[in-house]
């Protein structure tokens, strides 16, 4: 079915909740496979898949991911101009200029002569067992592998369009007017005007024969129209110049026009009506499409949208308003097929000549109906925890209230529980006072009987009740569960492993096949289960299916629970969750029973909800698995998941991994696993995904990391033996260098001997060289104090630099043997940093000044001046660098500069830099920088 299935003919009242229901619509872009967010065209093969045309080429959809077809399936991935059917499960396209056939694996060029002869393909459209091809000289038909030279109704020049209709009768338009193809010749159906060219965007064949098309050129014509050979081409009046863009048709005959102002009308039963307000994937659409069962493909900017109109996934029944009864708390399906519903007010009936409420029994009101039954006599027993003592019961024709003179307990009622063999069990809540009835009881043939059994109870304060296989009774109570099976009772509590005494909901397994005996939950602890040799698991899942009120299962061995935050499906090791995103609009949900196909939920406060099973049996996701390159002993994988038809959005569907048959990672939304320290060997990464509906797939890479080179056996052969001739020679050279080490050892002994008499002498020689030059440089010092004439001023002034000069190359010799003989003391005095540069700057002065050179001075103002140190040695080796810049610059300046690198607490680290305009050190020269006695022309 189309859109008609809900487009009924009160529009405003459906379609707007349909069209704005988020769960309905599937989107798809270049990230689900799609060549181009830009879609021009789509189109439905025989074989239902579905092909798109983009302005990047072709792509076909698996129900998965998009697979675009290029140059391997022999078509260049460009523009699609046009996209249709053809026969089987092909489809036609026309790209840069020329007409393809293509199908998932292969295309080909099904008019080659065109392209011979230098004609572009235009356009294309069926017509029977034809198709007409408009060239940009011609209009073709071709059939049976021939092609001829069409009969047209005007001039080649003259053609505008050749529009492909939804049926097979394409329309052609131009100077000469509008005519449509009837089988056996062109048939006018709009007349040709003064001075204008028609031309036509879509073509729509309708019911009894009509056709609707939409006119862009000439102004004065353009909108919708529509012709019938029995009224013949009328406009419709209220789309007047409007240019109708796009349009689709269903196959119920409902159709859709997207007008260029943002209007979107749709036809139903005869009637054209404005869809307003207008979603906002049609107010972007570039095209419409409906799909053959009704859902409507649509186009725009972003990609491509689906609107999944015709789904019956849920089906929702309500009171309007805040009414008590959309409060359902239990359900009955009878035997005769009436479905009853115990709500907060009274009881609602459900039979298939319409439905009857039921507000009071007996004269009395129902109010909060908890409990319903049907006994072996088909009558129907009714009870509320909250407002009945007792129990009511119909038995077709009128109500009556029964109570202790039936042997019932003068109490409220919680539940009613009937058994395989039509006994009625009635389930207590607490009284005001706490009290505990004495008995269980059960009503058999309309009398109530204390079950002799009950003293075996925890308590019998029971929450629920079933009967299992084997005839086993499971009780789930105050205190925790119990089975009688056989004669005896067996218990579960915590001792035996339950997260929380109270058992709120049970539901019996087969136990069989790795089936659990029985599945239970405590409203806020999640899925529990009882495993077949008694021990208890619970079932991991979203944190949302933690509020557990109601339990069943289906024929699939599916286990479906009613939560506060949605219904969740446990399918095979997998817990999924649908609420809002799935279409389920009320999360509140508590008793759940299967009934005519169809899961019923009813919720607090918002009616009941049917789950169509049908549509939950789908393909579990697909998953793309990438490995990515890791480096030694890492390895990492991503994963993309996509859903069957797009169910579910990629960000909505979780995942999960192991590495070989290790522990399965928690479900997520992450996408990415990183793996780390492997050894070598061979490994199997797997990833799951969950779909809407519990069911999973996997993917699995395999890959091998070898070991190191060490211990790879094609090595250790070849370097066992080169290892082997290696120890040898070893052998050998240490007995050699053992002789050889003893002979260096006596030649190091005396070196260090003539090396220490060296220094020696050095030191011994400096001080007495620097005896007589002390005395040089004080006699000519005290020369110059005397009257001299000025060459003898000259000649002493000289005398007494020469020998300061000599004075310090003796005193450099004298550090030099410290150095070597590991006597140099340092000093630790406090100075001042900037004190001493300035120092370097007066001494260095008179050179820098002899050769016009700028001698500066540049000290950081956050820079600290006071440290401990020795600041004789700083100076000299800050004066030794300062003294090569001047020798080696030529113009400019000399820059003494001091930078704070690092500052903290009382230390600071401080960089001194010397850097001048000199002729500086090419790169390639660096590694000789350090060789002695090298100068800068040398390097």
């Amino acid at each position: 079915m189309a859109l008609a299935g809900f487009l009924v003919s009160d529009l405003r009242a459906v379609e707007w909740d349909q069209f704005f229901d988020d769960w309905r619509w599937a989107r798809f872009n270049v990230s689900s496979g799609l060549p181009s967010n830009r879609v021009l065209q789509l189109t439905e093969s025989g074989d239902g898949t579905v092909w798109v045309g983009t302005d990047r080429g072709l792509a076909w959809y698996d129900g998965f991911f998009w697979r675009p077809v290029g140059a391997a399936q022999g078509v260049p991935a460009q523009e699609t101009k046009q996209l249709g059917a053809a026969r089987g499960g092909e489809v036609r396209a026309v790209i840069e200029g020329r007409l393809y056939r293509c199908g998932r694996t292969r295309c080909r060029d099904e008019a080659p002569e065109l392209a011979a002869r230098g004609e572009t393909v235009q356009a294309f459209s069926r017509a029977g067992d034809g198709l007409f091809i408009r060239s940009s000289k011609a209009l073709y038909f071709a059939r049976d592998s021939t092609l001829a030279v069409a009969n047209m109704p005007m001039r080649p020049g003259g053609i505008r369009s050749l529009t492909e209709s939804s049926g097979e009768n394409p329309l052609l338009a131009g100077t000469g007017g509008v005519y449509r193809w009837v089988g056996s010749g062109w048939q006018q159906v709009l007349p040709a005007v003064a001075g204008g060219a028609f031309e036509v965007r879509f073509a729509l064949d309708m019911e009894e024969g009509r056709v609707a098309f939409g006119v862009s050129v000439p102004s004065s014509h353009r909108g919708l129209w529509e012709w019938s050979a029995a009224r013949g081409v009328v406009r419709t009046p209220d789309a007047m110049r409007d240019m109708a863009v796009h349009g689709g048709i269903a196959l119920s005959g409902e159709a859709m026009v997207l007008y260029e102002s943002g209007i979107t009308r749709i036809r139903n039963g005869g009637q054209w009506k404005d869809l307003a307000p207008v979603p906002s994937a049609l107010r972007q659409a570039s095209f419409v499409r409906y799909r053959a069962n009704g859902d409507l493909w649509v186009g725009t900017r972003g990609g491509l949208a689906l609107f999944r109109g015709t789904s019956s996934l849920w089906t929702v029944r309500r009171e309007p308003g805040h009414d008590p009864r959309n409060f359902l708390n239990v359900f009955l399906v009878r035997r005769n097929g009436e479905f009853w519903s115990g709500t907060g007010k009274g009881i609602v009936i459900e039979r298939q000549r319409g439905t009857e409420y039921v507000a009071e029994a007996a004269g009395d009101p129902l109010l909060v109906v908890t409990g319903l039954a049907e006994d072996e006599s088909g009558h129907v027993w009714v009870s509320s925890g909250s407002a009945i003592r007792g129990l009511m019961r119909f038995d077709g024709q009128s109500w009556t209230a029964m109570g202790p003179g039936e042997g019932i307990p003068d109490i409220r009622v919680h539940r009613i529980y009937r058994d395989r063999d039509y006994r009625l069990w009635l389930l207590p809540g607490r009284d005001g006072d706490g009290r505990e009835p004495e008995a269980l009881y059960y009503v058999r043939q309309g009398r109530a009987h204390p079950w002799e059994h009950s003293s075996g109870l925890l308590t019998r304060h029971v929450y629920a009740m079933a009967e299992g296989p084997g005839e086993a009774l499971w009780f789930g109570t105050l205190h925790g569960i119990s089975r009688w099976w056989r004669g005896a009772w067996t218990h579960w509590r915590m001792a035996e492993g339950l997260k929380a005494s109270q058992a709120f909901t049970i539901k019996p397994d087969s136990g069989r096949n790795g089936r659990p005996l029985l599945w239970f939950s405590h409203r806020s602890e999640g899925l529990g289960r009882i495993e077949a040799d008694g021990k208890v698991n619970y079932v991991d899942g979203p944190w949302q299916l933690r509020a557990i009120w109601g339990i069943e299962l289906d024929s699939l061995g599916r286990v479906w629970v009613a939560t506060r935050a949605g219904l969740g499906v446990w399918d095979n090791g997998a817990m999924a969750v649908l609420d809002g995103d799935s279409g389920l609009n009320n999360s509140f949900l508590w008793p759940l029973v299967f009934h005519k196909g169809v899961l019923r939920a009813g919720s607090l406060g918002g009616g009941s909800w049917s789950l169509n099973l049908d549509q939950t049996v789908h393909p579990p996701p697909a998953i793309r698995l990438n490995q990515i390159a890791g480096s030694g002993r890492t390895v990492q994988f991503r994963w993309e998941p996509r859903s069957f038809w797009a169910e579910r959005t990629p960000e909505q569907i979780l995942t999960r991994f192991r590495l070989g048959d290790g522990p399965w990672s928690p479900w997520s939304l992450e996408r990415e696993s990183r793996l780390e320290e492997l050894v070598d060997g061979d490994y199997r990464f797997e990833v799951q995904a969950m779909g809407l509906f519990g069911s999973t797939s996997s993917q699995t890479a395999s890959f091998h990391l070898l070991p190191p080179l060490w211990k790879r056996p094609e090595l250790v052969v070849p370097v066992g033996l080169l290892l082997g001739s290696v120890v040898v020679l070893v052998v050998l050279s240490i007995r050699r260098r053992i002789v050889h080490t003893r002979e260096l050892e006596k030649a190091m002994v005396r070196v260090e001997g003539a090396v220490r008499a060296k220094s020696e002498f050095l030191a011994t020689m400096s001080h007495e060289i620097r005896t007589p030059m002390n005395g040089i440089i004080g006699m000519t010092s005290l020369l110059l104090d005397t009257p001299l004439s000025s060459t003898q001023q000259e000649y002493a002034r000289t005398a007494r630099d020469s020998a300061g000069a000599l004075l310090a190359i003796v005193n450099d010799i004298l550090d030099y043997s410290k150095i070597e003989a590991g006597r140099v003391e340092l000093e630790s005095i406090p100075f001042d940093l900037r004190d001493t540069l300035e120092e370097v700057q007066a001494l260095c002065g008179p050179a820098a000044n002899a050769k016009r050179l700028e001698l500066l001075v540049d000290y950081a103002a956050d820079a600290p001046r006071c440290f401990q140190g020795d600041p004789a040695r700083l100076r000299q080796v800050i004066l030794n660098l300062a003294s090569n810049a001047i020798k080696f610059t030529g113009t400019g300046r000399v820059i003494l500069e001091c930078v704070l690198i690092d500052g903290t607490g009382g230390e600071a680290q401080i960089e001194v830099r010397v850097r001048d305009t000199g002729i500086g050190i090419p790169e390639d020269k660096f590694q000789r920088l350090f060789e002695r006695f090298g100068a800068c022309q040398q390097l």
